[in-house]
């Protein structure tokens, strides 16, 4: 069945989870009355987005994001496993894997980007996390702040600014950087590990710029 553009990919659904969803949706509208024909992906879902419009991923899961979809939340604990449209806020949420095409604006709040295989991500910042960034197809894939966020790994991919975070805030953290991945930080990176051809460049102390390219490096504070 397809229900304004949205097209179910499997859906087995008790009278419990009817019940779970409409209390997710009168929630949605009651805060945000003027999106008041958004579409919620609740608990014990399963879908497949193709349509334009305001969506929520509450709890539950979506299978494909396609170009022209907009995600506007991801949030508890909801999951999208492929994506290739907009998403604007993932906090308490997943996405497995960000692809080509695929933007995302913030990922906050123990939100969390798997993959990023060609994707942009615009914010990592206050307790969210990105496990690669990664190429698809010779594109890389870029994240352009983070802001007391948590990368992983850049695997060939482009990390263009790393910040403190906030005061008593979680720390800004990029673990390792490898396969020509390249990151630019303007804070200092004590844990961060260079492999097979990095590139960290450091701006933290604004005493010039390093650029490291090496194999099993592991940076320390020698400005």
């Amino acid at each position: 069945q397809a229900e304004d553009g949205i097209r179910d990919v499997e859906r087995s659904r008790g009278l419990g989870d009817v019940y779970k969803r409409q209390e997710v949706e009168k929630r949605v509208r009651k805060v945000l009355p003027q999106w008041y024909k958004a579409k919620v992906v609740g608990p014990g879902e399963y879908r497949q987005l193709h349509a334009e419009g305001y969506i929520f991923v509450w709890g539950g899961r979506v299978d494909y994001v396609s170009e022209n979809a907009v995600v506007s939340a991801v949030s508890r604990g909801g999951k999208i496993r492929q994506c290739a449209g907009r998403v604007d806020d993932i906090h308490d949420g997943t996405i497995e894997q960000l692809l080509l095409g695929g933007t995302v604006r913030c990922v906050a709040f123990d939100g969390r980007v798997d993959k990023v295989l060609g994707g942009v991500i615009e914010d990592v910042r206050h307790g969210g996390s990105v496990g690669v960034v990664g190429t698809s197809y010779m594109h890389q894939g870029v994240v352009y702040n983070v802001f007391g966020g948590k990368i992983g790994e850049v695997r060939g991919g482009v990390v263009l600014a790393v910040q403190p975070g906030v005061p008593n805030g979680p720390d800004s953290i990029v673990k390792k950087i490898d396969k020509e991945g390249t990151v630019i930080t303007y804070t200092p990176l004590p844990d961060c590990r260079v492999l097979n051809d990095g590139v960290l460049i450091d701006r933290s102390e604004r005493k010039g710029v390093i650029v490291s390219k090496s194999v099993d490096w592991k940076l320390r504070r020698q400005v």
